[in-house]
């Protein structure tokens, strides 16, 4: 009873040293997180030579709901602040993100700064 007891647990414990390494690979090799998708977006705005150059992209476009649905999750924390460390992310691609309104609590609403215009969130 005992060995087999042990047996267990010994898989148990390799189960999840198994788990934790993938876990860890996922985190670390994966090209495709929510931030590579927004940038990929974002990309493909600026090369679509059908999205006419305008102050503000028109939000009716698939893509740019998606962009501000991302946007919002990725670059509002769960306390409704800026997620800085995203949005440096963003800036670091030459991807300018700003406040388009504010009050004194912070951002009301987001900016994303695009060749073909401005892309709001939040």
């Amino acid at each position: 009873m005992t060995s087999r007891l042990t047996a267990e647990c010994s898989n148990q414990l390799s189960y999840a040293t198994i788990l934790s390494y993938v876990e860890y690979c996922l985190n670390t090799f994966c090209m495709n997180t929510t931030m590579d998708i927004l940038l990929q977006l974002i990309q493909q705005i600026e090369n679509d030579p059908n999205i006419e150059c305008v102050e503000y992209v028109p939000i009716r476009l698939p893509v740019v709901m998606e962009i501000q649905s991302i946007a919002e999750d990725v670059l509002i924390t769960e306390k409704g602040t800026c997620n800085w460390e995203n949005i440096k992310i963003l800036e670091k691609n030459n991807i300018h993100v700003f406040p388009v309104e504010w009050d004194v609590g912070g951002w009301i609403v987001g900016g994303i700064s695009t060749t073909k215009g401005i892309i709001t969130y939040g």
